[in-house]
């Protein structure tokens, strides 16, 4: 059960895209703060379960809930830090292979200011659709 609402309760929190963003990856900080604020408030419960624990006289349960206890907040907090590992993994893969620029937020800015690109919401589109089909098609061919 713990661990279903463990698991469960980041999704939750994530949510989709949203389109009122101030900074660039402001999705990505706000699920690892959401997971921080989760995991130090869960801790009061990993305290009360671990004095439980020890008033308990089988040693297995006693076990398995100390074992519960420990593991809860580093499960809430994984649970929430899952998709910022993947994004901080994917950038610096990126970068390492030189597919993208380490700070990719100025790279698309530099080019909206060189109106290469336009700002869309939360996205980004071509200006010039000869460009883009340039593009594109070189990267086709390159694949090939």
């Amino acid at each position: 059960m713990i661990l279903g609402i463990s698991t469960a309760l980041p999704k939750s929190f994530q949510g989709g895209e949203f389109n009122n963003k101030t900074y660039p990856n402001e999705g990505t900080w706000r699920i690892l703060l959401n997971g921080v604020f989760f995991t130090v408030m869960i801790l009061p419960i990993t305290a009360i379960l671990l004095l439980f624990s020890k008033s308990i006289n089988s040693g297995v349960t006693r076990e398995i809930v100390s074992f519960v206890a420990i593991m809860l907040p580093y499960i809430i907090l994984l649970g929430f830090t899952g998709s910022v590992i993947e994004h901080l993994i994917l950038r610096t893969t990126f970068f390492l292979t030189k597919k993208a620029p380490w700070n990719y937020a100025r790279f698309l800015n530099y080019s909206t200011e060189k109106m290469l690109l336009q700002r869309v919401g939360g996205g980004y589109r071509f200006i010039h659709r000869l460009l883009e089909e340039r593009l594109a098609w070189q990267y086709t061919n390159q694949q090939k």
